[in-house]
């Protein structure tokens, strides 16, 4: 099964799976063009943007939302299984340590493409029946 994960914002990261791929696209209707260029995916695993006062404080943008509304959406009309997790279990399971176990951290501005890399990563680990060759390559690494 081909697996997207996305990492939602105003540089929108992605992490496609088997045969890692991954990148980043800046702004959300390029996002939506480029989504609507690619192989449709099997799934859908999305970073929630929760609203929080360190957020409202941070950066006051729309895009995440209106991103995972679209992806939402289209997922429901194509069949597309969707899901949601929270950054924190991204990024308390996939550490820099274990992208570079597997292969999949790349130096980038802003790191989208990592966090997406983390979404991907917690979501293959994290379901028995896709990530056990992952689980196998991260051995060395605790899980």
């Amino acid at each position: 099964m081909m697996t997207l994960a996305i990492d939602p914002g105003l540089v929108t990261g992605w992490a496609l799976y088997p045969g890692f791929i991954s990148g980043q696209v800046e702004g959300r209707f390029a996002f939506y063009n480029w989504f609507e260029g690619i192989p449709a995916p099997d799934r859908v695993v999305c970073e929630d943007f929760l609203i929080s006062e360190r957020t409202i404080k941070a950066s006051r943008q729309a895009d995440p939302h209106r991103i995972i509304g679209y992806l939402e959406g289209v997922c429901y009309e194509r069949g597309i299984e969707f899901y949601l997790q929270t950054p924190a279990q991204a990024k308390s399971f996939a550490s820099d340590d274990k992208l570079r176990a597997v292969d999949w951290f790349f130096p980038s501005k802003g790191g989208h493409q990592n966090d997406a890399a983390r979404h991907l990563l917690t979501w293959l680990v994290k379901h028995p029946t896709e990530g056990k060759a992952l689980r196998e390559r991260l051995a060395g690494v605790l899980l």
